[in-house]
């Protein structure tokens, strides 16, 4: 069963230009489309008004439009809607005398999927609804249409279709019927996938920003030499003075001491540890 769009509830007061309507019940129903192999679903909401006797509201799920149904009657019979064909052309009389020939541009068969409150047909889940809607010409050259149908092979009803703006909504009804978000469906959605997207891009930019930062804190300061004995082929070991990493600062400010190479106590200069040491041990010793 398809969510319900239009903004109403049972026995809710409904003032506008036209008086004041009552809520009376709503149905949920779909239909087969062979060519397209789906179901498609709206919803009908019955008024009771003193002015304009029952209308049904109804709203297409597929295309969101409004439309205001008012029972027209007619002067003769029409065809049952289960007899009609798309394209086909039939003859109908008016309620002002005039015929005219009228296109069937629409003949399908509804399912009720579910129902509240009370309608005029007293209609349930399962019941099934036949719909044809008509359309032609006016003497002005007006498009016109009128929608027949029926429930479960009962009367038939005939009604003119008027389709609802926002404006018009608000002027006869007093509000809007449909959410202003469900113009633009899961458009909500869209936007907070993006907005998450550039949140991990920040997130990941400036972890990669300090991971960088903390590897060029400190600078190599060459004239400054750490040394360590280097074993010479031509001549055993000699002392080799390699470049000692600096940081730039030290955690109480200004510039942190640097490893220095020792001196011999007589100040005559760099003297390298001998790898013989005293003992007689051996290398290391």
């Amino acid at each position: 069963m398809s969510k319900k769009r239009v903004r109403l509830s049972l026995n809710e007061k409904l003032t506008g230009s036209q008086g004041t309507y009552t809520v009376r019940g709503n149905l949920s129903l779909r239909t087969w489309d062979r060519e397209d192999n789906r179901y498609y679903d709206w919803e009908e909401w019955e008024l009771i008004s003193f002015n304009k006797g029952n209308v049904w509201l109804e709203c297409d799920h597929y295309n969101r439009e409004v439309s205001l149904y008012e029972p027209i009657g007619m002067p003769e019979e029409l065809p049952n809607p289960e007899t009609l064909t798309v394209g086909e052309r039939i003859r109908i009389t008016l309620p002002d005398g005039s015929s005219v020939r009228a296109k069937v541009e629409e003949a399908a068969v509804g399912e009720i999927t579910a129902s509240e409150g009370t309608t005029r047909y007293d209609a349930h889940a399962g019941d099934k609804i036949a719909y044809a809607v008509l359309r032609y010409h006016d003497d002005d050259g007006v498009m016109r249409q009128l929608n027949i149908e029926t429930y479960n092979g009962a009367e038939l009803a005939c009604y003119t279709k008027t389709i609802l703006s926002e404006e018009s909504q608000t002027l006869l009804f007093g509000k809007r019927l449909l959410p202003r978000s469900g113009k633009y469906p899961g458009m909500l959605g869209v936007v907070a996938m993006i907005l998450a997207v550039i949140a991990v891009v920040v997130i990941v930019s400036f972890i990669a920003s300090k991971a960088t930062e903390d590897e060029t804190e400190g600078t190599y300061d060459n004239p400054e030499t750490g040394t360590e004995n280097t074993y010479d082929p031509d001549g055993g070991y000699y002392p080799y003075h390699r470049p000692v990493y600096r940081p730039r600062y030290s955690n109480g400010g200004g510039y942190r001491p640097v490893y220095r190479p020792r001196y011999g106590n007589d100040g005559g200069g760099y003297r390298p540890r001998s790898v013989y040491g005293g003992g007689g041990g051996g290398i290391g010793k």
